[in-house]
């Protein structure tokens, strides 16, 4: 699996801040997925509410970037390394979606929307969000991230996570 991706690609051109955010989220997804993956239990209140401000920057990301994300998702994608039935698997599912960006957008909103909002301290901390649902946001995260960071090793961590908890 290829772990950087191409300097020709079309990546969007993100200020620094916009990389640091994105950079961050994709910290907390990847420690989200592995103990949603390892544990199988409900994460901690902190960690939904950090992958909700990670969900949250990266969808603001993707919505002032969609035009040229399209592109940079085909080109990570094919540039990426993984079997053909797993890119098969992911191109599928975004372009059921409308396109990347609007899979993107969905998966991130929905976990944006599905947790607790400040000062809420429900018995859940998802607020109620099923562990496929946070699982599936997860992994919109990861592939977005990697995508805007020209980093295609995030896509092998989707495509598994994807596949465990049924995101499609």
């Amino acid at each position: 699996m290829s772990q950087a991706g191409s300097k020709d690609r079309d990546a969007p051109d993100l200020d620094a801040t916009e990389k640091q955010r994105v950079e961050r989220a994709n910290q907390i997804f990847l420690r989200l997925r592995k103990e949603l993956h390892d544990r199988e239990r409900q994460p901690a209140e902190r960690d939904i509410r950090e992958a909700v401000q990670g969900a949250q920057w990266l969808r603001e990301v993707v919505e002032r970037h969609s035009n040229g994300l399209e592109q940079a998702y085909e080109d990570a994608l094919s540039e990426s390394g993984l079997p053909e039935d797993d890119q098969a698997h992911l191109w599928k599912e975004t372009e059921e979606a409308g396109g990347f960006s609007s899979f993107v957008r969905d998966h991130l909103r929905r976990l944006e929307e599905a947790a607790p909002t400040e000062g809420e301290h429900p018995a859940d901390p998802t607020g109620g969000m099923t562990h496929r649902d946070l699982m599936c946001g997860v992994v919109a995260g990861l592939l977005a991230g990697g995508t805007m960071m020209g980093n295609s090793f995030y896509f092998g961590f989707a495509v598994g996570a994807s596949r465990k908890a049924s995101c499609w």
